[in-house]
């Protein structure tokens, strides 16, 4: 454990506590966060993968020959475009410390029918008759993406101290 003692009057005090629950409770940082992931997931769709670093595989012979009747011209993970939206508009879920960003793709058609389970997570891991074309990815970053996050958390303080004066 780090100690810290400061001394001087009482508004450089203040300011620094304020400073210290600035770093340690995020909730006011998420708001920027947000946007950053969506459009590296845009992109990703844009790119088909090849932003998160594994361009996603082609589609099998006779998925690409129905695709091409029932969504001509759609790109790889864009049938209906639900999932496209779906992912421009993550539900939220946020504490101090975290932040869960929600793909919500009930609501996103499939084919001929809606298909009840996570469309996300078939598409993430992949099942027995489908390769994996993760939209999300992680760790660790493409370093566009971890220069992105580096810039949002620097404009976030650096607004923060301005605000402190």
């Amino acid at each position: 454990m780090i100690g810290v003692r400061l001394t001087g009057d009482a508004d450089a005090e203040r300011r620094f506590r304020m400073l210290v629950t600035a770093v340690s409770d995020l909730r006011l940082f998420w708001p920027r966060l947000v946007p950053v992931v969506t459009s590296w997931w845009r992109r990703n769709f844009e790119t088909e993968g090849a932003f998160g670093g594994r361009p996603w595989a082609p589609l099998t012979d006779p998925y690409a020959a129905v695709k091409a009747t029932k969504a001509p011209g759609k790109p790889l993970l864009v049938y209906s475009s639900g999932l496209k939206r779906a992912a421009a508009r993550p539900i939220r879920t946020q504490s101090a410390r975290t932040l869960t960003l929600t793909i919500d793709e009930s609501d996103y058609g499939h084919g001929p029918e809606k298909i009840k389970r996570s469309i996300v997570a078939f598409h993430q891991e992949g099942t027995s008759r489908m390769v994996a074309r993760p939209l999300v990815f992680g760790d660790p970053l493409m370093p566009v993406a971890e220069e992105e996050l580096r810039l949002a958390a620097e404009a976030y303080l650096t607004d923060f101290l301005r605000r402190l004066g």
